[in-house]
C-alpha cells in the first residue's frame, strides 16, 4: 500500500498545525502530530493525508519524507522552504500557505490531534506513538525500517479496509500510467514522488 507523498497539501498541514501552537514547535512533535492524524485518517478515510511513507525509528513512527523536508534534505517542489524553517530542533511558521488542498474533514482532523495532544509534552507524545504495534512490528534499533499503512489499519482495527485500499490505488496507478507522458516521473506539481 503506497500512496503518493503530496508536498503541498503536507505543507498546508504541517503550517495548519504551528498556527495552532503558537507558530513554532518541536520537530518531533509536529512529525508525530503528522504521524497519527495520517494513521487516523487512513482508517476513516482510507487514505493519509499526506501520502507520506513512514518508518519506524528510534523515537517512534516518523514520515519520510517529511522530516527530509524539516532536515533540509530533500527539495519540495511546494512551498515548504517559503513557509516552514527549522531552527535547531524547532520548526518555525514564516508564512501561511494557505489550506486550499485539505478538505475540511482534514482539517478537523489536525485541529482535533492539536488539540488532543496539546496538554502532552513532546517527550510523552513520543512515548505514546512507542504504544502502535505498527511501531513495535518494525522497529529495530538505530534503524529506519517502512511501516507498512496496511499495519496500522489492524492497529486500529480496520484491516477490512485493507483490500480495497490497495484495488483503489492499484486503479490510481494503472490511470496513472494511461496518463503520463514520455519522460514523466509521474510526479505533479505539488507533489513528490
Amino acid at each position: 500500500m503506497k500512496f503518493r507523498f503530496d508536498s503541498l497539501k503536507t505543507t498546508q498541514a504541517a503550517a495548519h498545525l504551528l498556527t495552532l501552537e503558537a507558530k513554532v514547535m518541536d520537530r518531533m512533535r509536529l512529525l508525530k502530530l503528522l504521524y497519527i492524524a495520517d494513521r487516523e485518517l487512513l482508517a476513516s478515510k482510507g487514505r493519509t493525508l499526506t501520502g507520506d511513507r513512514a518508518v519506524a525509528m528510534n523515537f517512534g513512527p516518523v514520515l519520510s519524507h517529511t522530516y527530509n523536508l524539516i532536515k533540509g534534505t530533500e527539495e519540495s517542489p511546494a512551498d515548504w522552504n517559503r513557509c516552514i524553517l527549522s531552527v535547531g530542533k524547532k520548526v518555525v511558521l514564516l508564512a501561511e500557505p494557505g489550506l486550499g488542498e485539505l478538505s475540511n474533514r482534514e482539517i478537523d482532523k489536525l485541529e482535533e490531534v492539536s488539540n488532543r495532544f496539546r496538554a502532552i509534552s513532546t517527550a510523552g507524545l513520543s512515548a505514546y506513538t512507542h504504544e502502535f504495534s505498527e511501531w513495535a512490528r518494525n522497529f529495530e534499533p538505530d534503524t529506519s525500517r517502512p511501516i507498512p499503512w496496511a499495519d496500522a489499519l489492524v492497529d486500529q482495527g480496520a484491516k477490512d479496509k485493507i483490500s480495497a485500499i490497495e484495488e483503489r490505488l492499484a486503479e490510481q496507478e494503472a490511470i496513472d500510467s494511461i496518463f503520463a507522458l514520455p519522460g514523466d516521473d509521474g510526479v505533479e506539481a505539488g507533489a513528490g514522488s
